[in-house]
């Protein structure tokens, strides 16, 4: 039963751990790991080439300050993720053009919150894009339900200083007859109460507005110009509360195409603040993106200023590590 029982241990997977929420050290803060089962326990960099070797049993392995970069902790196929920042009390003065689509009050339980908008302080992000459902907000066209995970959310965010901007889409299913919920209201008024009350909640602690996540896809299940039209009536709400909030239009998943025209061609550009796209590709390609919206905008005689507010591309995958052109 013994040899049995250590055979058991030593086969095992191993555990490691930090104490530091998502395991991210600031500055010349040790990076210490717990270790289970030990056994041979590694320090990678992100190239994967070993920085430091050690035996461990169970207990903790010290490894030390390290530069600000990305590492691994590797003990057989067990793999933690630990990340050094620079010291935000280093960084040069100003406003960061750093910006990060975090949705936490969807994907991160409220007691991580304070601690979630604590790390995005720390990594240097000025804007943070959230969610909001609105059929959790308003169950009904009489009940207003606050003090849920967006209000815990967009708390946490305010109070590290950071300007938030909210996304939502999808209808309540009260709100139509055929309770479709990615389709516009039955009645726009209804739409346009919403954004109005919105604007009253989370006057100071919300900057900025998005009406509608990808409608150019799957997300909405009606044409350009109700779209349009929904958008008018949720900036006009906004607006009636505070004429300076900024309203992004709705987010395009695609580049230049028909939905993004005909949203153009039904008077958009007069009911938003910012043309706001996303793209998932390798940089190399941002560039012709961002010039072919440009080029729309001004076919329509529109002037706004764009705004990516999803970008991203693979970190690893089949043949691996980024290519050159996706580092720089």
């Amino acid at each position: 039963m013994t040899w049995l029982c250590l055979a058991a241990t030593a086969l095992a997977a191993a555990t490691l751990s930090t104490d530091h929420f998502a395991n991210v050290l600031v500055g010349a803060e040790p990076l210490r790991v717990t270790v289970v089962g030990g056994g041979a326990v590694e320090l990678r960099n992100l190239a994967g080439d070993c920085l430091e070797r050690r035996e461990a049993g169970d207990g903790a392995v010290d490894f030390g300050p390290r530069p600000p970069g990305y590492y691994e902790v590797v003990a057989g196929e067990t793999r933690l993720p630990v990340v050094v920042l620079v010291d935000p009390a280093r960084r040069v003065p100003g406003d960061s053009r750093l910006a990060t689509d975090n949705a936490m009050s969807w994907l991160v339980k409220p007691e991580q919150h304070a601690a979630m908008a604590r790390l995005l302080r720390q990594v240097g992000v000025s804007w943070v894009r959230e969610r909001l459902s609105w059929g959790e907000v308003q169950p009904q066209p009489e009940t207003w339900q606050w003090k849920g995970r967006t209000d815990s959310a967009t708390d946490a965010l305010a109070a590290e200083g950071l300007r938030v901007f909210n996304v939502f889409h999808g209808v309540p299913g009260w709100s139509r007859a055929d309770r479709n919920s990615k389709a516009p209201p039955d009645d726009l008024r209804v739409i346009h109460r919403f954004a109005r009350t919105l604007a009253e909640h989370y006057a100071g602690k919300t900057a900025a507005w998005e009406v509608w996540n990808e409608p150019d896809i799957s997300f909405f299940a009606r044409t350009a110009d109700e779209c349009a039209a929904f958008q008018k009536a949720a900036f006009l709400g906004f607006r009636a509360v505070d004429p300076e909030l900024l309203v992004l239009g709705p987010s395009m998943a695609h580049g230049v195409a028909p939905f993004a025209e005909h949203l153009l061609a039904n008077g958009l550009a007069h009911y938003a603040d910012r043309w706001n796209y996303h793209i998932y590709a390798e940089p190399s390609q941002y560039a012709a993106r961002h010039r072919g919206f440009v080029d729309l905008l001004r076919a329509h005689g529109a002037a706004l200023p764009s705004w990516v507010t999803e970008a991203g591309d693979r970190v690893m995958g089949p043949e691996g590590l980024l290519g050159d052109e996706a580092r720089r």
